[in-house]
Protein backbone atom coordinates (compact mmCIF):
# COMPACT_ATOMS: atom_id res chain seq x y z
CA UNK A 1 0.00 0.00 0.00
CA UNK A 2 3.04 2.65 1.05
CA UNK A 3 4.41 1.85 -2.48
CA UNK A 4 5.42 5.22 -4.68
CA UNK A 5 3.86 7.33 -1.89
CA UNK A 6 6.82 10.15 -0.71
CA UNK A 7 8.76 9.19 2.64
CA UNK A 8 8.57 13.12 3.37
CA UNK A 9 8.47 12.08 7.45
CA UNK A 10 11.48 9.76 8.20
CA UNK A 11 13.68 12.37 5.62
CA UNK A 12 12.57 14.92 8.07
CA UNK A 13 13.18 12.71 11.26
CA UNK A 14 16.81 11.93 9.68
CA UNK A 15 17.73 15.58 9.00
CA UNK A 16 17.05 16.55 12.38
CA UNK A 17 18.86 13.81 14.09
CA UNK A 18 21.68 14.65 16.93
CA UNK A 19 21.44 17.33 16.72
CA UNK A 20 21.87 20.16 19.98
CA UNK A 21 18.82 22.75 20.09
CA UNK A 22 21.10 26.24 19.76
CA UNK A 23 24.72 24.89 19.78
CA UNK A 24 26.36 24.80 16.42
CA UNK A 25 29.78 25.05 14.76
CA UNK A 26 30.87 28.84 15.56
CA UNK A 27 29.75 27.31 19.56
CA UNK A 28 32.03 24.30 19.40
CA UNK A 29 35.28 26.27 17.98
CA UNK A 30 35.02 28.81 20.79
CA UNK A 31 34.62 26.34 23.62
CA UNK A 32 38.08 24.97 22.10
CA UNK A 33 39.27 28.29 22.10
CA UNK A 34 38.69 28.54 25.52
CA UNK A 35 40.30 25.69 26.59
CA UNK A 36 42.84 26.25 25.10
CA UNK A 37 43.21 29.25 26.65
CA UNK A 38 42.77 28.20 30.02
CA UNK A 39 45.24 25.58 29.54
CA UNK A 40 48.16 27.95 28.28
CA UNK A 41 47.15 30.07 31.10
CA UNK A 42 47.78 27.03 33.39
CA UNK A 43 50.92 25.82 31.83
CA UNK A 44 52.51 30.16 32.55
CA UNK A 45 51.32 29.88 36.29
CA UNK A 46 52.93 26.02 36.56
CA UNK A 47 56.33 27.76 35.01
CA UNK A 48 55.75 30.86 37.20
CA UNK A 49 55.44 28.35 40.30
CA UNK A 50 58.57 26.35 39.22
CA UNK A 51 60.57 29.72 38.83
CA UNK A 52 60.21 30.78 42.35
CA UNK A 53 60.58 27.13 43.99
CA UNK A 54 63.70 26.98 42.56
CA UNK A 55 65.08 30.79 43.33
CA UNK A 56 63.57 29.77 47.11
CA UNK A 57 65.46 26.77 47.22
CA UNK A 58 68.60 28.14 45.17
CA UNK A 59 68.32 31.13 48.34
CA UNK A 60 68.17 28.56 51.11
CA UNK A 61 70.84 26.45 49.74
CA UNK A 62 72.98 29.54 49.36
CA UNK A 63 72.10 30.53 52.89
CA UNK A 64 73.11 27.21 54.39
CA UNK A 65 76.38 26.94 52.83
CA UNK A 66 77.43 30.31 53.93
CA UNK A 67 76.16 29.33 57.39
CA UNK A 68 78.49 26.22 57.29
CA UNK A 69 80.98 28.40 55.85
CA UNK A 70 80.95 30.34 58.91
CA UNK A 71 80.72 27.78 61.29
CA UNK A 72 84.06 26.07 59.74
CA UNK A 73 85.74 29.26 59.80
CA UNK A 74 84.60 29.99 63.67
CA UNK A 75 85.98 26.19 64.54
CA UNK A 76 89.08 26.84 62.88
CA UNK A 77 89.76 30.08 64.54
CA UNK A 78 89.31 28.57 67.73
CA UNK A 79 91.23 25.57 67.13
CA UNK A 80 94.18 27.97 66.46
CA UNK A 81 93.18 29.77 69.34
CA UNK A 82 93.27 26.64 71.53
CA UNK A 83 96.49 25.45 70.06
CA UNK A 84 98.26 28.64 70.87
CA UNK A 85 96.57 28.25 74.57
CA UNK A 86 98.01 25.16 75.38
CA UNK A 87 101.50 26.26 74.12
CA UNK A 88 101.66 28.68 76.36
CA UNK A 89 100.37 26.60 78.96
CA UNK A 90 103.52 24.83 78.04
CA UNK A 91 105.78 27.29 78.17
CA UNK A 92 104.16 28.65 81.62
CA UNK A 93 104.37 25.02 83.20
CA UNK A 94 108.07 24.62 82.16
CA UNK A 95 108.73 27.97 84.34
CA UNK A 96 107.28 27.07 87.08
CA UNK A 97 110.16 24.26 87.39
CA UNK A 98 112.53 26.53 86.38
CA UNK A 99 115.00 26.99 89.18
CA UNK A 100 115.34 30.71 89.09
CA UNK A 101 112.57 31.79 91.07
CA UNK A 102 111.88 35.02 89.07
CA UNK A 103 111.21 32.59 86.00
CA UNK A 104 108.46 30.48 88.32
CA UNK A 105 107.09 33.49 89.47
CA UNK A 106 106.27 34.63 86.19
CA UNK A 107 105.56 31.19 85.15
CA UNK A 108 102.91 31.24 88.08
CA UNK A 109 101.43 34.43 86.38
CA UNK A 110 101.09 33.07 83.09
CA UNK A 111 98.52 30.14 84.64
CA UNK A 112 96.77 32.34 86.78
CA UNK A 113 96.37 34.18 83.39
CA UNK A 114 95.15 31.26 81.25
CA UNK A 115 93.21 30.13 84.18
CA UNK A 116 90.84 32.66 83.21
CA UNK A 117 90.67 31.91 80.04
CA UNK A 118 87.44 30.53 78.00
CA UNK A 119 89.86 27.78 75.89
CA UNK A 120 90.58 26.26 78.91
CA UNK A 121 88.73 23.12 79.80
CA UNK A 122 88.00 20.53 81.84
CA UNK A 123 91.10 18.85 81.77
CA UNK A 124 92.74 21.86 81.84
CA UNK A 125 91.65 23.31 84.81
CA UNK A 126 92.04 19.84 86.43
CA UNK A 127 96.19 20.66 85.60
CA UNK A 128 96.30 24.11 86.83
CA UNK A 129 94.57 22.82 89.84
CA UNK A 130 97.79 20.55 90.57
CA UNK A 131 100.00 23.13 89.24
CA UNK A 132 98.31 25.05 92.17
CA UNK A 133 99.76 22.63 94.79
CA UNK A 134 101.71 25.11 97.27
CA UNK A 135 102.94 23.59 100.64
CA UNK A 136 104.45 27.26 101.87
CA UNK A 137 101.15 28.75 100.68
CA UNK A 138 99.42 26.34 102.69
CA UNK A 139 101.38 27.01 105.59
CA UNK A 140 100.48 30.43 105.61
CA UNK A 141 96.77 29.72 105.20
CA UNK A 142 97.22 27.74 108.56
CA UNK A 143 99.33 30.22 109.91
CA UNK A 144 97.41 33.40 109.65
CA UNK A 145 93.84 32.48 109.32
CA UNK A 146 92.97 33.97 112.59
CA UNK A 147 94.76 37.21 112.57
CA UNK A 148 94.27 37.63 109.07
CA UNK A 149 93.52 41.67 109.37
CA UNK A 150 96.36 42.57 111.57
CA UNK A 151 98.58 41.86 109.49
CA UNK A 152 100.24 43.23 106.06
CA UNK A 153 101.38 40.58 102.97
CA UNK A 154 104.47 42.26 101.31
CA UNK A 155 107.45 41.45 99.11
CA UNK A 156 110.72 42.45 100.17
CA UNK A 157 110.87 45.94 97.77
CA UNK A 158 107.57 47.04 99.39
CA UNK A 159 109.02 46.19 102.91
CA UNK A 160 108.91 49.61 104.97
CA UNK A 161 109.89 50.20 108.82
CA UNK A 162 106.55 50.67 110.49
CA UNK A 163 106.94 52.88 113.53
CA UNK A 164 106.65 51.87 117.03
CA UNK A 165 104.47 54.47 118.57
CA UNK A 166 101.97 54.00 115.81
CA UNK A 167 98.73 51.87 117.51
CA UNK A 168 96.95 51.07 114.26
CA UNK A 169 99.99 49.79 112.24
CA UNK A 170 99.83 46.34 110.99
CA UNK A 171 102.47 43.78 111.39
CA UNK A 172 104.15 43.17 107.89
CA UNK A 173 104.60 39.07 107.09
CA UNK A 174 107.22 39.36 104.01
CA UNK A 175 106.96 36.76 101.10
CA UNK A 176 108.29 35.96 97.49
CA UNK A 177 107.00 37.16 94.58
CA UNK A 178 106.42 33.23 93.74
CA UNK A 179 104.82 32.62 96.57
CA UNK A 180 102.22 36.03 95.45
CA UNK A 181 102.11 34.49 92.05
CA UNK A 182 101.08 30.84 93.86
CA UNK A 183 98.24 32.72 95.30
CA UNK A 184 97.21 34.69 92.31
CA UNK A 185 96.95 31.39 90.55
CA UNK A 186 95.09 29.50 93.24
CA UNK A 187 92.23 32.21 93.40
CA UNK A 188 92.16 32.21 89.81
CA UNK A 189 91.40 28.74 89.60
CA UNK A 190 89.37 28.28 92.76
CA UNK A 191 87.24 31.21 91.39
CA UNK A 192 86.95 29.14 87.89
CA UNK A 193 85.37 26.16 89.94
CA UNK A 194 83.56 28.07 91.97
CA UNK A 195 85.37 26.75 95.06
CA UNK A 196 86.00 29.08 98.65
CA UNK A 197 89.87 30.81 98.80
CA UNK A 198 91.10 31.84 102.21
CA UNK A 199 91.00 35.36 103.20
CA UNK A 200 95.00 35.06 103.82
CA UNK A 201 95.81 33.38 100.20
CA UNK A 202 93.45 36.26 98.78
CA UNK A 203 95.52 38.98 100.99
CA UNK A 204 98.57 37.22 99.50
CA UNK A 205 97.17 37.29 95.83
CA UNK A 206 96.96 41.48 96.50
CA UNK A 207 100.50 41.79 97.32
CA UNK A 208 102.25 44.10 95.44
CA UNK A 209 105.00 43.30 92.64
CA UNK A 210 107.52 45.19 91.96
CA UNK A 211 111.08 44.19 89.23
CA UNK A 212 109.20 42.68 86.63
CA UNK A 213 108.65 39.30 88.42
CA UNK A 214 104.85 38.89 86.90
CA UNK A 215 101.84 40.34 85.17
CA UNK A 216 99.80 43.30 86.94
CA UNK A 217 97.59 41.44 89.17
CA UNK A 218 93.72 42.05 88.53
CA UNK A 219 91.38 41.11 91.61
CA UNK A 220 88.86 38.62 90.82
CA UNK A 221 85.72 41.42 90.92
CA UNK A 222 87.71 43.51 88.56
CA UNK A 223 88.58 40.51 86.07
CA UNK A 224 84.60 39.11 86.39
CA UNK A 225 83.34 42.53 85.78
CA UNK A 226 85.77 43.63 82.05
CA UNK A 227 86.09 39.60 81.32
CA UNK A 228 83.74 37.12 82.20
CA UNK A 229 85.78 33.82 83.17
CA UNK A 230 88.76 35.44 81.19
CA UNK A 231 87.39 35.01 77.61
CA UNK A 232 90.04 36.35 75.16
Amino acid sequence: MTAGRPQVGLVALDSGFGAEPGRGPSSTASSAAVASYALRVLGVLVQLLVGVATVTAAFYAARAGARATQLSTEQQERAARRQEWFRRMQWATDLTLADNPRSVAKGRALLAVLARSELATADDEALLEALNANPLLNELEQQYADDVDEVDFVTEDEMHPTAEEDPVARRQIQVSPAVVQAARLRVAVNDRQNKPTSAVTRRIAEARITGGSGLPYRSAAAATTTNPRGSR
